[in-house]
């Protein structure tokens, strides 16, 4: 087998242009795409993180909201609003027929006057 000075010297430039490169330019470039993806594995931890505090930061909102609603519903009379009209009006008759015997205190008869027009203007 007859080798050539020139096949030599082209298989050496060869292996030292390959470590000029792979020193210079691949590990470089291969050093870099490694940082953009820690990077954007980070982005994707923060942005997972940031997504649990909302779902649970909805949940508690939603957890609060209900209670309020609940403490509204033992605030607020479970009847028809009409049930109410109706017995502030029969309460109005008994103060009226208390009124002619002067038993209740002027206060509490302007006070549910002001409640029985206050639902009158409701409906």
């Amino acid at each position: 087998m007859n080798v050539n000075l020139t096949l030599v010297v082209q298989a050496a430039n060869f292996f030292v242009a390959y470590h000029i490169l792979v020193r210079l330019l691949l590990r470089p470039a291969l050093a870099q795409v490694q940082g953009q993806d820690a990077q954007e594995q980070k982005l994707l931890r923060s942005i997972a993180r940031t997504d649990r505090l909302a779902q649970r930061r909805t949940a508690e909102n939603s957890e609060r909201w209900t209670a309020y609603q609940q403490e509204l519903q033992k605030a607020v009379p479970s009847r028809p609003f009409a049930a109410v009209h109706a017995q502030a009006l029969v309460f109005e008759h008994t103060l009226a027929q208390q009124e002619k015997k002067r038993t209740a205190p002027v206060a509490i008869q302007k006070t549910v006057h002001a409640l029985v027009e206050a639902v009158q203007h409701v409906d």
